[in-house]
């Protein structure tokens, strides 16, 4: 993820720039070369194709100058600015998530500190966001390796006089053919932030707590409120707008495509951010937790109810706890397919199974979330 200057837009990278002419249904021609791309492309005032050619590698000293006189072609075309369309370009490539921090028009600068607690506080923000997306958890007590995946890519930009802001870049690979509604992992990270910010407008604007707290499974969970608390924390008297861009490779659910500049200030939100991360925090549902006692029931036993709760290829079994008030309860755990083996075996033969994770209410079932070490106890 690279953080680039709101007011700036590099050259097309030249494997995006062939994504974009792939989409817009230009052809490569056979009389291409090693050194270049040859592409014919819609009908000209004479009816005849229009070539455009692109370098074959990004080797060549001129390969910049080949981008930008074939940018310029395709401005022509789509009767666009060469500057909108090298954006449209390279929004193919990444989704943009772009903040920016409103200033008054006189401050030409804001503390180090500052700008540090900013950083600091949008990297959070991808990093937490996809711990989420990996394991959907009210809160986290600490980071997951995937947050660290994510943020070492960041690049840090530039700011600007009347207002300071970054524009964070989600590389999106491209699509399979026929396989748009696939999405990759980058892309749901980017969609989480967006439902996230959605939510506490909404939230703000209906004055409900629960806007937040019910939909951490979709948008963000204890840690990225505390985290949203922090960065407009910081600027309290300064409002702060956020946007996004996204790659038209991959379909766009309604309410995001639709999505408009969201402005969010600290004295409208910064009580149900506190409110929210607090009631999250609280929820016992997310401590780690070994649970013990008998399977009951195993996969093929349980029928339709598998379908209910999205299931992936392992497999799940029921087990019947004891609880501290000396209730028993069902919850259910997936399995890999070798401890299903191993948890059939122990269904036979009635003996007391063990497993480590964090029980969850999903829907009308209680299941175990992120299920480690199962173990056969004598």
């Amino acid at each position: 993820m690279t953080v680039h200057n709101i007011t700036s837009t590099p050259y097309p990278k030249l494997d995006v720039l062939k994504r974009f002419l792939k989409l817009k249904n230009w052809r490569l021609m056979e009389s291409s070369t090693d050194t270049s791309l040859m592409y014919e492309g819609p009908l000209d005032d004479r009816n005849c194709p229009i070539t455009l050619v692109l370098p074959a590698s990004t080797e060549f000293a001129d390969t910049q100058s080949v981008i930008a006189k074939a940018v310029r072609l395709l401005a022509a075309i789509e009767r666009s600015s060469t500057l909108d369309l090298e954006e449209t370009i390279n929004n193919l490539g990444s989704d943009f998530l772009r903040q920016r921090i409103i200033t008054p028009s006189n401050s030409h600068t804001i503390s180090l500190s500052m700008a540090k607690e900013a950083i600091d506080n949008l990297t959070d923000l991808i990093s937490y966001s996809a711990c989420l997306e990996e394991s959907a958890q009210p809160f986290f007590a600490k980071g997951r390796s995937i947050g660290k995946k994510f943020i070492e890519k960041c690049r840090f930009g530039q700011t600007f006089v009347g207002s300071f802001g970054f524009a964070l870049e989600m590389p999106i690979l491209p699509s399979l053919p026929g396989n748009s509604l696939q999405m990759p992992l980058e892309r749901r990270i980017m969609t989480r932030i967006a439902n996230g910010l959605l939510s506490i407008r909404k939230a703000a604007q209906e004055a409900d707590i629960s806007v937040l707290t019910n939909n951490y499974k979709q948008g963000f969970n204890a840690n990225l409120f505390e985290t949203m608390q922090n960065l407009i924390g910081s600027f309290k008297d300064f409002p702060m707008e956020f946007s996004f861009a996204w790659s038209p490779e991959y379909t766009l659910p309604s309410e995001l495509k639709a999505m408009p500049i969201l402005r969010l200030t600290s004295e409208s939100v910064l009580p149900l951010l506190e409110s929210a991360a607090k009631a999250l925090r609280r929820s016992s549902e997310s401590e780690d937790t070994v649970i013990t006692g008998k399977i009951v029931q195993l996969r093929g036993e349980i029928s339709d109810e598998v379908d209910d709760l999205e299931v992936s290829d392992n497999k799940m079994i029921v087990i019947e706890r004891e609880t501290e008030r000396g209730r028993s309860s069902l919850i259910r755990a997936t399995l890999s397919p070798e401890e299903y083996r191993n948890a059939c075996d122990a269904h036979r033969d009635g003996k007391t199974v063990s497993i480590r994770g964090k029980p969850e209410k999903l829907g009308k079932y209680l299941v175990l979330t992120s299920p480690l070490d199962f173990k056969i106890l004598l």
